[in-house]
């Protein structure tokens, strides 16, 4: 009778014991993290912007530890000079770099649940200390790791950045041009039935504001073009003395202009990128003795970027 209490009281006492000392657990929770660097290429410095959402609050004294992987170096070198964090409220943090852990304590208030951001370094020679990529190319793990102040884990998470040599990027961009040539008045130039020594006669469509053809270049254009214009060569009709120089132009209605000539001749001024309109006004002159009869020539009209 005596052993059977013997054994329950041991039960009873191994049961106190349990209750006196329950078993401690902690779960970290998972974060989203992601780290935007300045600059990707091979061993050079970069400035890390490293966002991430906590689920635990972070008491005052509590710690962010950001680690980078092997090939990152410069990391010993950080300071809280060196680092903007955007951590909620009121609350700030001291930093300090040892080994590949840059670890932030929270030093003013708690750190409540929420988005943070810690952007580390400027990226720029001369400015604040920055993390060197490695030397070698390839993908890296960055984790990130808060931490109470008995230094247990809260949330964790990591992001993955590639490192990689730059490759230069090029692209041609070709020259365009477009115009559009339109005809004032009856198809073609008229300059009508004239006399001989008639000087400066217009073409019958011009006059004023209105030229004898005006040339619209394309809203599209992509560089400085000139519009030229020029004649077939002398004018074709029972008289000779009807030259290709008895013909003028000017982009006013401004007479004489400038004499025709078999090669382009500029008219206007240059126009710039993005389109234009130049419009084109024509005089004639007619000798004295030319012979009647009808007579005929060709005008060309050019847009490039040189004639």
């Amino acid at each position: 009778m005596k052993k059977t209490w013997r054994i329950i009281g041991l039960a009873l006492v191994l049961g106190i014991l349990v209750a006196l000392f329950p078993m401690s657990t902690v779960f970290a929770a998972n974060m989203t993290v992601s780290d935007t660097l300045t600059n990707t290429n091979t061993g050079v410095i970069s400035k890390h912007t490293i966002a991430f959402t906590t689920v635990t609050s972070i008491p005052v004294g509590g710690k962010i530890e950001i680690t980078f992987p092997s090939g990152f170096t410069g990391v010993s070198s950080i300071v809280t000079a060196d680092v903007t964090a955007t951590l909620g409220g009121t609350a700030t943090a001291t930093w300090s770099g040892s080994s590949q852990t840059l670890t932030g304590t929270i030093a003013t208030a708690a750190v409540a649940p929420g988005a943070k951001t810690i952007e580390i370094g400027d990226g720029a020679a001369g400015g604040k200390n920055d993390i060197i990529n490695p030397s070698t190319a390839g993908t890296y793990t960055i984790n990130v790791v808060t931490k109470n102040v008995a230094n247990t884990k809260l949330d964790s998470g990591s992001c993955i950045v590639q490192i990689g040599t730059a490759k230069a990027a090029s692209v041609t961009v070709k020259t365009y041009i477009s115009a559009t040539i339109t005809d004032n008045g009856d198809p073609g130039l008229d300059f009508g039935a004239l006399d001989p020594g008639v000087s400066n006669q217009p073409e019958a469509a011009q006059g004023g504001a209105t030229g004898a053809i005006h040339v619209t270049i394309g809203a599209e254009v992509n560089a400085t073009v000139k519009v030229g214009t020029r004649a077939a060569g002398d004018w074709t009709g029972p008289s000779a003395l009807l030259t290709v120089d008895k013909g003028t132009f000017n982009s006013t209605d401004t007479p004489p202009g400038t004499t025709m000539s078999t090669s382009f001749q500029q008219v206007g001024s240059d126009v710039a990128p993005g389109g234009g309109t130049v419009k084109v006004y024509h005089w004639i002159s007619v000798p004295n003795a030319t012979t009647a009869g009808d007579y005929s020539n060709t005008y060309y009209y050019k847009v490039d970027t040189t004639l």
